[in-house]
């Protein structure tokens, strides 16, 4: 029953999909994070960091790529599990307060495999646009850097009893997907460093969104 009911649930998100008209912006900093330099990221990998709340664009945008993502181990979890599997992303299960080491070890071997992963930094209890320590606990053991990654869109439906206020394009909607500049994390961080770099994670999310919803202003 519940795989049939992911399957309804994954038929209406590509229907929404194909009516939404992405502009893809900064893409090169995608390109500029798996062509690094830094002797680290022997990978030529990249993770991908946003919020929780825009989930639903992220995967839609994305579809035909491959990504290792994280789904609690919650009731919306083993949904979500099915949904990204049937859009052909590989799907780990676990959240930071149930099998989060394991999950995160899994998610870690992926990236070490090649395979580049995307973490709704702030998921998936929240708090709300706090960066939490999973993103960059991989960054700084895989030598992969972190790109930024914000969805705005022309129509959307913002579900506001939500924890996360989860954002929802509306049909035919404009939807600008931006990357921002890669955040690359040293190894061997202290504390204070380890949760500077979070704090950095979270501004340039922010900031992001700022330009993005500009762009968007002008379209």
């Amino acid at each position: 029953m519940k795989k049939f009911a992911g399957y309804i649930l994954y038929i209406l998100l590509r229907i929404l999909g194909w009516s939404y008209r992405f502009k893809y912006v900064g893409k090169e900093n995608l390109l500029l994070a798996q062509n690094s330099n830094e002797p680290k990221n022997k990978l030529n990998n990249h993770l991908v960091a946003c919020w929780h709340e825009h989930m639903v664009g992220a995967l839609l945008s994305h579809l035909g790529q491959t990504y290792c993502l994280m789904a609690s181990l919650s009731k919306d979890g083993e949904w979500a599990a099915i949904v990204v599997k049937k859009m052909g992303y590989i799907a780990v299960r676990g959240s930071s307060s149930r099998r989060g080491g394991a999950a995160r070890s899994e998610m870690l071997e992926s990236v070490l495999r090649g395979i580049p992963a995307a973490i709704t930094v702030d998921g998936p209890r929240g708090p709300r646009r706090v960066c939490r320590a999973g993103i960059v606990d991989i960054a700084m053991k895989s030598g992969v850097p972190i790109v930024p990654l914000v969805l705005v869109a022309s129509r959307e439906y913002v579900f506001k009893k939500s924890w996360d206020q989860f954002k929802l394009p509306l049909p035919f909607a404009k939807v600008i997907v931006y990357y921002d500049t890669p955040i690359v994390v040293p190894s061997n961080l202290s504390e204070e460093e380890f949760n500077q770099y979070l704090l950095k994670v979270d501004r340039q999310l922010l900031d992001s969104e700022k330009i993005a919803q500009r762009m968007l202003s002008k379209m």
